[in-house]
């Protein structure tokens, strides 16, 4: 829940979320470094866990593993006849996640600290310029101009890991290899577009992570150095709980897609790590009934 204060004095209670961060943002940024965290923590710990079970006698698939395949697809260590071979790979990135955790909270202690309750009132200049209000739309297309380059950094990361860094995992030969020429002519890239889910090779793969990593981060400086144009600012809400909204419809959004990823591509989610797709049952929607029924 988020709602926009006048009034800088309001009390919330504390099952009232982010509400009682209104009009701090140094505060809520802090709230955000502390959640960085908690997940780097919990996904280094749940795969330290999974490896503790993982035996590479019996199929990744049938041993209800989360974070294990996911590192396998992305190349993280040598797979032979659909087993990974080495899981120290694993082991390694588990404890690099741990210590960020470690080093997270170390900056949320930091910010709680040092860093005023609003960054309004910060001495640096830098930091002031990440100030904010729920209802001011220049500055929120600022905030949003920072979260798209990152995200487009991230998409040119797992760029740089196929090229560079070991490469991919692909499905189509069993084994990891690295992408030297990845697909970066425009036509296939937008003829790709009308039918995401069946693509079948990792140069695809590759070339639509740097479109999509070139475009976020052109969009996030665009949006960093202008505002929304008046016909948005007439037709879009700029409050706290509007922005809530559309970023859970982003969520549920990149959650279906996802989902049907998992459930039909078997180069994204390899059947050795994931096991056999599910059956289209439908023209619009995965049966997960069917499965759910005759698992």
């Amino acid at each position: 829940m988020i709602e926009t204060a006048s009034d800088r004095k309001a009390q919330y209670p504390w099952w009232a979320g982010n509400a009682r961060l209104t009009n701090l943002s140094g505060t809520f940024l802090t709230a955000h470094i502390a959640h960085a965290a908690i997940v780097a923590f919990s996904i280094g710990a749940l795969i330290l866990l999974e490896i503790n079970r993982y035996s590479p006698d019996r199929p990744m698939s049938e041993q209800g593993l989360f974070l294990l395949p996911r590192l396998a697809t992305q190349g993280w260590s040598q797979v032979s006849d659909g087993q990974v071979t080495d899981t120290y790979p694993f082991f390694a990135f588990g404890v690099v996640l741990l210590v960020s955790a470690a080093v997270f909270t170390a900056g949320t202690l930091f910010h709680r600290s040092q860093v005023p309750a609003s960054l309004e009132e910060s001495k640096n200049p830098l930091a002031r310029q990440y100030h904010f209000s729920w209802d001011d739309p220049k500055k929120l297309s600022f905030i949003l101009g920072n979260h798209l380059i990152f995200l487009g950094i991230g998409a040119l990361l797992l760029v740089a890991k196929a090229m560079f860094f070991g490469g991919l995992y692909d499905a189509n030969i069993g084994q990891v290899r690295v992408v030297t020429e990845p697909t970066l002519s425009p036509g296939i890239i937008i003829d790709r577009i009308g039918h995401l889910f069946d693509v079948n090779n990792l140069e695809d793969v590759v070339g639509g992570h740097i479109y999509v990593g070139a475009l976020l981060i052109v969009a996030g400086i665009w949006h960093m150095i202008s505002e929304p144009w008046d016909w948005v600012k007439r037709r879009f809400l700029f409050s706290g709980n509007a922005i809530l909204s559309y970023s859970l419809f982003s969520l549920a959004l990149t959650g279906f897609a996802g989902s049907y990823f998992c459930g039909f591509n078997t180069l994204a989610y390899p059947v050795e790590f994931y096991g056999a797709p599910l059956s289209l049952k439908s023209s619009l929607l995965p049966h997960y009934f069917c499965l759910l029924y005759t698992s």
